[in-house]
Parts: structure tokens; sequence; C-alpha cells
């Protein structure tokens, strides 16, 4: 067996230790490295997402993101160009997201607590602490903390997240990353 230390560029948060076999065919060796990049930068963007489904609830649809509830949308605009007032709709655990991206009705604190210990166990595996501990880092691993982040969503949010919602998006292997810098870290297994 031998031990890698893989760096890629000289940020230490993207460094990792994995072991493989001496026999192990450069080819092969290089595509099980980029599927565990690959995954390591997909856990940390659902832990980033997961984070704020904790924090600040559900997504907001992609129209209303970045309005606050005061801003008038068009279905407010009467015939007449009057404005409706309409009441925004805070849950009992409201907590407004500073970005607008998300509803701000977080789930009950207990509930979002779930959610935010299984992001830190998944957090802790794409530290950079874990170099430093000599703690190697298998797919395994990393896609047990994905499916932990899933199950304790659908505890949270049994009905689901809406479709347009970042962690469901990356949940379900349907998120874009193309024109983004997030895309741009992403290696070809090929």
């Amino acid at each position: 067996m031998v031990l890698l230390h893989v760096k890629r560029g000289d940020d230490e948060a993207k460094q990792f230790l994995v072991e493989v076999a001496a026999a192990t065919p450069c080819a092969e060796l290089t595509q099980q490295l980029a599927e565990i990049h690959n995954l390591r930068l997909k856990v940390g963007r659902l832990t980033a997402a997961a984070e704020g489904l904790a924090r600040h609830g559900p997504m907001k649809p992609p129209e209303q993101q970045g309005l606050d509830d005061e801003t008038p949308m068009l279905e407010d605009v009467t015939d007449e160009g009057d404005i409706k007032k309409r009441v925004p709709e805070h849950g009992p655990h409201y907590c407004q997201d500073p970005t607008e991206r998300r509803t701000g009705n977080a789930p009950p604190s207990d509930m979002g607590a779930i959610i935010s210990r299984t992001v830190e166990d998944a957090a802790r595996l794409v530290s950079k602490d874990q170099i430093a501990m000599k703690q190697l880092t298998s797919r395994k691993a990393l896609l047990d903390s994905i499916d932990a982040i899933k199950g304790a969503t659908m505890i949270v949010y049994p009905m689901g997240l809406p479709p347009f919602d970042t962690v469901r998006q990356i949940l379900d292997e349907k998120e874009e990353l193309g024109g983004s810098a997030a895309g741009l870290e992403v290696l070809d297994p090929e």
C-alpha cells in the first residue's frame, strides 16, 4: 500500500490523503483521485447549502431570490396600476436570510440541529485538519456523508424540498455547475 498526499494548487483545503495499492495502474489511479476530488468538492457545496437550509429554510423560487418581502411582485399590481399589499408568510421559526435566497421559514431548532450535526460531520471529512491528523479520505466515507445529509434532510423535510433548492439539486445529481467557479474546479475523471 502507498500513501498519497494529493495537492491541488497552494490551497491547503484542497489537499487530502489516500491509500492505494502499489500495483494500481496510473490511469486507474488518476480516475480514482479525480473522483475523490470531485466528491470532496460536492460535499463542500452540499454542506454549505444544507447549513443554509437548517438556518433559513428552503430556497425561494428563482424569480423571487434577492427580493425582500416588501418588494411588490408583478402579480401584486392591479389593472388600475395600484399595488396590493402582500402579507408575508412567516412561520413560527422565521429567521430572515441576509442574502434573500431562502424563505426564512427555518425548521424548528431541534430539527435544524439534526441537519447541522450531520453537516458538521461531513464538513470534518473535507476539512484541511484531516491532513494534520493523518486521516485518509475514501470514496465510501464521502458517499456515506452525502447519504447522511440526504437522510437528515428527509427527516426534517419529509414533504421534500422544491426542485429549485440547491440541496435537492445536489442530492438529485441535477446541479448545474456550468459557468460557475465551482464548475471550474471539477475534474474530468477520464
